[in-house]
């Protein structure tokens, strides 16, 4: 992403997103490592995205909401990932520092396909628009 912004190929507001593992966001040094690799490759923190899922959230509620409330502080992005596939979606709305929300691409996939998935995914947009997030759709896999 730094090439791609000294080249000119994407504007200051392009960023990268990073899929948080909920075994990578358990680490203890985690902020760290995210802070020091931002400061080492010259990245903006606006720049970059912490896509993180409720199973990764629920693992250590507590530590999650802490880690991730400091890195927002700090200026870096985070987005709860796989949207209404978990078990207390709503309840982290009210916790968490996020700023996106990516439905999970099994509603997007069957968005044409019944409307019980259309309604569902539009019922997650206007819940964001109303909290003032984004919202992102996963994109269904492809094989090559």
């Amino acid at each position: 992403m730094v090439t791609l912004r000294e080249l000119g190929v994407v504007t200051g507001e392009a960023f990268v997103s990073v899929n948080v593992s909920s075994r990578t966001a358990q680490q203890q040094r985690l902020e760290e490592i995210v802070l020091e690799t931002l400061e080492a490759t010259g990245l903006p923190a606006s720049c970059l995205s912490l896509e993180i899922t409720e199973h990764a959230i629920m693992d250590n509620a507590d530590h999650a909401v802490a880690l991730l409330t400091r890195l927002t502080e700090s200026g870096v992005g985070v987005a709860i990932d796989d949207f209404g596939t978990g078990y207390n979606s709503l309840v982290h709305l009210q916790r968490l520092p996020a700023g996106t929300l990516k439905i999970d691409r099994s509603f997007v996939s069957a968005i044409h396909h019944g409307q019980a998935s259309r309604v569902i995914a539009q019922s997650i947009v206007s819940l964001t628009d109303a909290l003032g997030m984004t919202t992102i759709a996963g994109a269904a896999r492809c094989s090559a």
